[in-house]
């Protein structure tokens, strides 16, 4: 009895893998025959292609391509919209741009809708080995909130991706002032990616001291090397130091009124230090006038900015405070705006 029930969960099983099986589909059915994967061969960054696309009927029913959908940069161009007998071949385009660090593979991918019962969304893959090169990690240097006279390092690697990407530093120079630089031979990056192949990679430390002046610094580290097509590397690098010195509102909106003969407002600045400092507005804009109760050194200011203007229309600027007495700032900038209600 045993063996009865065993002979005929093998024979159900062989039926389904009948039916399931390619070859073993019914004669009025259509069978999308294509490859799932096609290979580009080696690829620069953003480089375009244009594939043509072969698929087969391998049934009896005739096949019909209902749409092609693609990822986000790709189309699918010429897409057949006639029906295909049995053993007819058929083809479209297919056109992509490939993209990726060097020594890595990109891969796009589209789908192929057709009436095939079994296979209704054919996957198809489109790949390509990304031409080896020089690639840096991070692509800039961003130090921001710093504080006057602080001290801040950064490191960034140069990595030679590709099996035979083998390179030197020749030159390691920056035009940013007080940018020290020192740069070592490693094995790898913290910043490969997956099957990324790295022939060689430099750990390059940048930092500063000390920055002394408020405001944003910005200029380049000039990275000379020995690989053809990138003998001459730029790297931005930009510094923003922070002033201590507080400004409430940071923005002065002046209110006035549309039927009024002459438009005028009031608004009250508060500026604080970390240090007893002096501060003498200096004003060029018409109709704008600033008062202060003292001219002391003083940690706090409290200033009063009086609108005063006949003028139709909105009007815009800003408002230059000279600094005296704080060595990291010498004068303050606070913009300002009018709004007719």
């Amino acid at each position: 009895m045993r063996r009865g029930y065993v002979s005929i969960f093998l024979v159900l099983g062989s039926i389904w893998v009948c039916i399931c099986s390619p070859g073993c589909r019914e004669a009025r059915e259509p069978v999308l025959e294509m490859d799932d994967v096609f290979d580009l061969g080696e690829a620069k960054h953003e480089q375009a292609f244009r594939v043509r696309i072969p698929f087969r009927n391998g049934g009896d029913f005739p096949l019909k391509i209902e749409r092609v959908l693609t990822c986000c940069g790709t189309t699918a161009l010429d897409v057949p919209t006639k029906k295909f007998p049995r053993g007819e071949e058929g083809a479209f385009l297919y056109e992509c741009r490939m993209m990726g660090p060097p020594g890595t593979q990109a891969v796009k991918s589209f789908v192929v809708c057709s009436n095939d019962p079994v296979r209704p969304r054919y996957k198809v893959r489109v790949r390509a080995w990304m031409a080896a090169g020089l690639a840096i990690s991070p692509a800039a240097v961003v130090v921001e909130d710093l504080r006057p006279n602080e001290a801040w390092t950064r490191e960034l690697f140069i990595v030679g991706a590709g099996s035979n990407c083998e390179f030197n530093v020749n030159r390691i120079a920056s035009d940013l002032a007080g940018l020290s630089i020192s740069i070592r031979r490693v094995r790898r990056s913290p910043y490969n990616y997956p099957g990324q192949v790295v022939a060689r990679a430099y750990r390059v430390t940048v930092g500063q001291t000390r920055v002394r002046v408020v405001g944003e610094h910005c200029g380049h580290i000039r990275i000379q090397t020995d690989f053809p097509g990138s003998e001459l590397l730029a790297v931005p690098v930009s510094v923003r130091v922070h002033s201590e010195i507080d400004v409430e509102p940071r923005f002065l909106l002046f209110h006035t009124y549309k039927d009024a003969a002459v438009r005028s407002a009031c608004v009250s600045l508060k500026i604080k230090s970390p240090v007893p400092i002096r501060i003498v507005p200096r004003i060029t804009e018409p109709g704008i006038l600033v008062r202060c109760a003292t001219s002391k050194y003083s940690k706090e200011w409290l200033f009063t900015c009086f609108l005063n203007r006949s003028a139709p229309g909105t009007m815009s600027g800003r408002l230059t405070f000279d600094i005296v007495g704080y060595e990291y700032q010498s004068s303050l900038v606070v913009p300002f705006a009018t709004l007719t209600e």
